[in-house]
């Protein structure tokens, strides 16, 4: 099998580019292998790779280059599909060009790999809208997907839908990613090719040291590190402790060095490239991170046979080592249980040797072979999957009952429809499954999934989960179904829609007690609302009530009047929002109070097949003037100037109404 790695480039010192070195190496044994680099920067690359491991660079731009690409027009110019560098859109030249990205598109049509991984998310969204080539796709991740930039997350979760794999480094990762994304997707853990450091052979000297190495910037948590040190020091006059990279955090650091009084035995050591020698000086490995996608310094240290001391952070650590056996784990930012677990290794040399030889066999599992089997076995897995990764599906909202009704094309007898949560946020793992009957499965308005936003995906008998393309959404049923349950109070209601990563997906909203607006109108000082209770009916102390976003506080109310039906109106002056604007802009939430001692409920506009309601159901906005303030100027006929505000009613991204208050221009 030809397997192709594509990586920005294979210059600068980073966890990403040796991962991608090192699993390349571990499977040009049995494999032909390539890294495709976009862009060539430096002679000579930081980190070794197998001589049986063919390099491609689709540009040059180092200067002293005869060959090179600098000159070249495109090599200023943006690309059009990889996203920009976030921050930085005016950069010139991109580090990225429109030439790096044609010649990578070119690529990608002529290649002859069996399969193509990206380690890069910004690839990712490359190589999911290439065209052509019947070749494996996958992307790896390094790194945390939920927490990209919005733009880069929605471009690199719909890329998603065109991989046959995406590989994450921990269990963990891979529940988050999961969740966050929609279901649908082969996500295997495969965690960090790491081969013995300084190619085997290399063993810690057990000299009274502490070591460690990163970059060095406020996540790594290397303060922390030199307070826990700090803390021992007194008890271990003999150790030192040693921090090797650069980065910058240097000063903050040092500076954290000196405040504890340790500078004559705790020591900055600068970057190196020989890092595992370095580290194979010391007795006992530290890493401190605040958080870690994995950690590959930690398992070099584990195959030199250093004991570790480690923060337990997200997520890494606590996958490749158990607190007690290879080393002990400590709450992230907690310089006191550092110290008190740097004391258990410093005071006792058997512990360490213990624990030493406990690492170096713990570091084993992340070698050459064991690695290269994982991947052969993803890739093996991926091919499996592939005829059954996507299938296509149309959904439609029934009038009589306002179901819906997913049409679903070959699709074997034993299936089931599955809807995920879109979010994380909204409970990871959550899922609800409906059968598929014939080719159809139907999600039903009354004992449908909870509220909030599901992605559709079919699960085969088999297990293997397939995503669901989009072949057509129907929505026309939605208005003349029935929402207003009289089975069960309040609202129930099912609206399926097409995502904007492409992905079919089903917006369920629930709710027992719910205020449906009707009807806005602005006219001069005065706003008045019509709206539907539904689940109880207005009583007496029904109101109105504005709260201040920021302070949560109830600033403007109004009686809500019984209208007949379960329905209401109530008036709202606009001047008394003008009235309470202090600076830049103030929002506040409308909600409506059914009765005294009842609960609030948000006054809403969701009885619509409008998904996006904010710049559909629009109001004209008041502009009204603001209260009398002391020692306000004079205007032309000696009257006090008031200043002038405009107040807007709008509904929110959560189809919520809002009223919103900014000076009038």
């Amino acid at each position: 099998m030809k397997i192709a790695f594509l990586i920005v480039d294979r210059d600068h010192i980073g966890g990403v580019v040796s991962a991608v070195h090192n699993m390349a190496g571990a499977l040009a044994a049995r494999h032909e292998v390539e890294v495709v680099a976009l862009r060539r920067a430096r002679t000579a690359s930081t980190f070794p790779l197998d001589g049986r491991v063919r390099v491609v660079n689709l540009t040059d731009v180092r200067p002293e280059s005869p060959t090179g690409d600098a000159e070249d027009p495109l090599s200023a110019r943006p690309p059009k599909v990889y996203p920009g560098e976030p921050g930085d859109p005016g950069r010139v030249p991109p580090k990225v060009s429109r030439l790096t990205e044609l010649r990578l598109l070119r690529y990608l049509a002529e290649t002859d790999a069996d399969a193509v991984v990206s380690s890069n998310p910004k690839i990712t969204v490359v190589l999911g809208r290439a065209e052509g080539g019947g070749f494996l796709r996958l992307a790896q991740e390094h790194s945390h997907p939920w927490a990209y930039a919005p733009g880069l997350k929605r471009e690199v979760y719909a890329a998603y839908r065109s991989m046959d794999a995406v590989t994450v480094l921990t269990p963990e990762t891979a529940e988050r990613t999961r969740a966050d994304a929609g279901g649908g997707h082969f996500m295997p853990v495969v965690p960090n090719c790491v081969p013995p450091a300084g190619g085997g052979g290399l063993s810690a000297s057990g000299a009274p040291l502490v070591v460690t190495g990163g970059v060095l910037k406020p996540h790594k948590g290397f303060d922390v590190l030199v307070e826990a040190f700090a803390q021992v020091s007194g008890e271990f006059g003999e150790w030192g402790l040693r921090i090797h990279g650069g980065g910058p955090d240097r000063r903050r650091i040092r500076d954290a060095i000196e405040r504890h009084g340790v500078y004559e035995r705790a020591h900055l050591m600068g970057p190196t490239e020989r890092l595992p020698w370095e580290l194979a000086k010391g007795a006992v490995f530290a890493l401190p991170s605040k958080r870690e996608p994995f950690g590959n310094v930690l398992v070099e240290a584990m195959s030199l046979g250093l004991p570790v001391v480690s923060a337990d952070c997200d997520h890494g650590p606590r996958n490749i080592i158990t607190s007690g056996k290879e080393g002990l784990l400590v709450p992230p930012g907690d310089a006191g249980a550092m110290a008190d677990a740097l004391r258990v290794l410093l005071g006792d040399p058997r512990v360490r040797a213990e624990m030493g030889e406990a690492a170096r066999s713990g570091a084993e599992r992340f070698g050459e072979g064991p690695s290269a089997e994982r991947f052969t076995g993803v890739l093996e897995e991926a091919a499996r999957r592939r005829a059954a990764r996507s299938v296509r599906g149309r959904m439609t909202v029934e009038a009589g009952s306002g179901d819906v009704r997913i049409d679903l094309e070959g699709v074997p007898e034993g299936a089931e429809v599955v809807l995920h949560r879109r979010t994380a946020a909204a409970g990871a793992g959550e899922a609800a499954v409906f059968p598929v009957e014939g080719g159809t499965a139907r999600v039903p308005r009354q004992m449908g999934p909870a509220e909030g936003e599901w992605t559709v995906a079919v699960r085969r008998p088999d297990g293997v989960e397939a995503v669901v393309a989009d072949g057509g959404c129907d929505t026309a049923g939605y208005l003349a179904a029935p929402r207003l349950s009289r089975e069960a109070p309040g609202l129930r209601a099912l609206l399926p829609y097409v995502a904007d990563d492409g992905a079919p997906s089903v917006r369920s909203r629930v709710r027992t007690v719910h205020a449906e607006v009707r009807s806005v109108r602005t006219d001069g000082d005065r706003i008045t609302l019509h709206g539907d209770l539904w689940g109880t009916d207005p009583g007496p102390g029904a109101r109105v009530e504005a709260v201040r976003r920021e302070s949560r506080a109830c600033e403007v109310s109004a009686p809500a009047e019984p209208t007949g039906g379960g329905g209401f109106r109530a008036a709202l002056s606009a001047r008394a929002f003008a009235s309470r604007h202090g600076s830049g802009e103030a929002v506040w939430d409308l909600w409506l109070v059914p009765g005294e001692g009842a609960e609030r409920t948000g006054l809403c506009r969701l009885d619509t097949d409008v998904l996006r309601t904010t710049p559909v159901f629009t109001h004209p906005e008041a502009v009204v003037p603001g209260p009398r303030r002391p020692g306000a100027r004079l205007g032309p006929l000696g009257l006090l100037k008031r200043r002038r505000y405009a107040v807007r009613v709008y509904f929110s991204s959560a189809d919520r109404l809002a009223v919103k208050v900014v000076p009038a221009e």
